[in-house]
């Protein structure tokens, strides 16, 4: 076996994840389209395949919805719950 083949290539691979852990410790928050910072507050996993998340999107509350189908929101959670509801005219 070749020896030195086995330790150029560990020593790629801390190489590697120091470079790797260093871009996600000093990269800073998610940034999505360069502007949207995504948060996840919480989550709960509702059964098997479905869990809620909370996830709070430029100061925005959301409730997303996950599962076999995908991801859906449930319900906006920044609205003011006694403001009337807007008509869809």
């Amino acid at each position: 076996m070749d020896w030195w083949a086995v330790i150029v290539a560990l020593l790629m691979l801390v190489v590697f994840g120091g470079v790797a852990w260093g871009i996600r410790r000093f990269a800073g928050p998610v940034r999505i389209g360069g502007a949207q910072h995504i948060h996840i507050v919480g989550a709960r996993r509702l059964d098997l395949n479905t869990t809620l998340y909370l996830v709070e999107v430029e100061g925005r509350r959301l409730l997303v919805g996950s599962g076999r189908e995908g991801a859906r929101l449930v319900a906006d959670l920044t609205a003011d719950p006694l403001a009337p509801p807007s008509s869809g005219a």
